[in-house]
C-alpha cells in the first residue's frame, strides 16, 4: 500500500458534473451541519461568520467549504436555466433520508 493519496493541484480549475439530487443531499447536508444542537442565537452567529469569513472554528470552516460548492452549483444551474422556486416550508420539511 501506498503512503501517498492523491490531490488536485490548488491551481488546477476543474469541471463536475452533478445531477440536482446531490445537489439536494449537499444542502441538505450543509443545513444540518449548521442547525444541529444549536440554538437560534448560535445560527446567526454561524451565519454572520460565513458571511463575514470571521469564524475561527472547524465547524466556520467546513460551513464555509460546504457553502462554497453550493453556490457554484446554484450559479452554473442558474446560468442554464436549471433553477426552480420552491417555498421555505416546503424545503424545511424535505428530508433527504425519507
Amino acid at each position: 500500500m501506498s503512503d501517498k493519496i492523491n490531490f488536485i493541484d490548488e491551481n488546477a480549475v476543474i469541471e463536475v458534473k452533478f445531477n440536482g439530487s446531490f445537489y439536494t443531499d449537499l444542502k441538505a447536508m450543509f443545513m444540518d451541519v449548521m442547525t444541529r444542537d444549536e440554538s437560534k442565537e448560535s445560527i446567526k452567529t454561524l451565519a454572520s461568520n460565513l458571511f463575514t469569513g470571521q469564524g475561527d472554528s472547524y465547524k466556520d470552516f467546513y460551513l464555509l467549504v460546504l457553502y462554497s460548492i453550493i453556490i457554484e452549483i446554484e450559479n452554473v444551474a442558474k446560468e442554464k436555466g436549471y433553477t426552480i422556486s420552491k417555498s421555505i416550508d416546503d424545503v424545511t420539511k424535505e428530508n433527504p433520508l425519507d
